[in-house]
């Protein structure tokens, strides 16, 4: 065997060393985000917490259970009255003091009156958390209620009450409201009328707010970079104090019986009639609602290929559902052609009915709605408010963190089967031409 020389095992060394590759640098994993959210409790008061480190934002929502359904009808729009003039001034901040010191900050505090629960909500940045706190807690429990302030608030209540009659698509959710859930506490409008509204006193909003105010009605969720310890000693200091009282939550009645299909129209020169059906579906927390909810997406696409690019009978044609405890869904379309246009629909909704739909649809289908699904929960606010709806509407807030893979798990048979058991018994309310439709035709199904 042939020996290398001194210099050529030298040459070798070298290239093994610089040709080597270099040595394995461990890379430590990226920072886990926990995606749930923690519950507790601070002197009864029921607290969902999800910290967020991601950003500077911080969402915050109190949100007061019951809406139309703890109201009379004298009272109805009161919670919304009351909050709104709330924010006039408290008796920490004047009017001119809190509108400087929320300007100041960015921060926005805001009202959403629904008709299960009334939310007062807060949005501010990480920085300016304690003073933005100190505001929405003054707001919230001491609110002076002057009552040139509340005057100014009614008159403004009572001008976008009226405005809706002028607004087709307002006035008309109005109608079918009215017809859908009569006697029933959603018939009541969560946002008053202009007798209640003009009726109300400024004692009346005292008195309401010193009677509904406790703990057991309340709920607060928080969204953002909060600790938890940080936030037990604010609302130790703030809504914590204020007595526990009795809330006894309301039966609210199902729909899933309603009687017959019914129709109301009213008769306005308008280029188009504007035409809505309402009808039974499941609420937020039913098994049923994850497959509902994507059944009516399935049908919304459905519909706009065939009533709006086939047969060009309408540029507005939607299906959908909202979130009530006594929850529905519904058919929309503006059209010239009502009886035309309504059979076509029908049709849509009886295919998806009797026959199961293909697999690959499906699951298109399945991927657009995901994908605008996480979009819309991108922001902090919106985590809040779902959070909120799944506890307050639905089984519980848990429900939120395990909607996705419900989603994932849904068949060509779960969507057959909600759509024959919920879309049914259709409430329809028509705003332009009644003269052009066939009665019977809209109360067949």
């Amino acid at each position: 065997m042939k020996k290398l020389g001194k210099y050529t095992v030298g040459l070798l060394v070298l290239v093994s060393v610089f040709c080597a590759p270099p040595p394995k640098v461990e890379i430590p994993p990226p920072p886990k985000v926990k995606p749930g959210v923690e519950e507790f409790y601070v002197n009864g008061l029921q607290v969902l917490l999800k910290k967020v480190t991601l950003n500077e934002v911080i969402s915050v929502g109190l949100y007061l259970k019951g809406g139309t359904t703890v109201i009379t009808p004298e009272q109805s729009g009161i919670e919304l009255f009351l909050f709104e003039a709330a924010q006039k001034g408290s008796q920490k901040y004047p009017k001119e003091e809190l509108n400087a010191a929320l300007a100041r900050m960015g921060t926005v505090i805001g009202v959403n009156a629904r008709y299960d629960y009334t939310g007062v909500s807060l949005r501010c940045i990480r920085p300016h958390f304690d003073e933005s706190w100190d505001i929405l807690a003054d707001v919230i429990l001491h609110p002076t209620l002057d009552s040139a302030e509340v005057e100014i608030v009614r008159q403004r209540l009572v001008t976008n009450v009226k405005q809706e009659k002028d607004n087709p698509d307002a006035h008309l959710r109005n109608m079918v409201n009215t017809l859908f859930y009569k006697d029933h506490p959603y018939a009541m409008k969560n946002n008053g009328t202009e007798q209640s509204l003009s009726a109300l006193t400024r004692d009346d909003l005292a008195d309401y707010h010193k009677d509904n105010l406790y703990i057991s009605r309340l709920l607060l969720v928080v969204v953002g970079n909060v600790e938890r310890s940080e936030l037990e000693a604010k609302i130790s200091g703030t809504f914590a104090a204020l007595p526990q009282g009795e809330y006894d939550p309301p039966q609210v009645p199902s729909l899933m019986e309603k009687a017959a299909p019914d129709m109301v129209t009213e008769e306005r020169d308008l280029p188009t009639s504007y035409i809505i059906a309402y009808h039974p579906a499941p609420n937020p927390g039913a098994d049923d609602f994850p497959a509902f909810m994507l059944a009516t997406r399935i049908l919304r696409r459905r519909l706009f290929e065939e009533v709006r690019t086939k047969r060009n009978l309408t540029y507005a044609v939607a299906s959908g559902h909202s979130n009530r405890v006594t929850n529905f869904g519904y058919l929309y379309v503006t059209t010239i052609k009502p009886d035309t246009t309504i059979k076509v629909m029908f049709g849509d909704v009886q295919k998806l009915q009797s026959e199961p739909i293909p697999q690959k649809e499906l699951n298109d289908n399945r991927n657009v709605f995901l994908t605008r699904y996480f979009m819309t929960k991108e922001t902090n606010a919106e985590q809040r408010e779902t959070y909120a709806i799944c506890e307050l509407v639905g089984k519980g807030w848990e429900d939120f963190d395990i909607f996705v893979g419900q989603v994932k798990a849904i068949t060509p048979a779960d969507i057959q089967r909600v759509a024959q058991t919920y879309m049914h018994n259709y409430h329809f309310a028509i705003l332009g031409h009644p003269d052009k439709v066939d009665r019977e035709l809209f109360t067949s199904r």
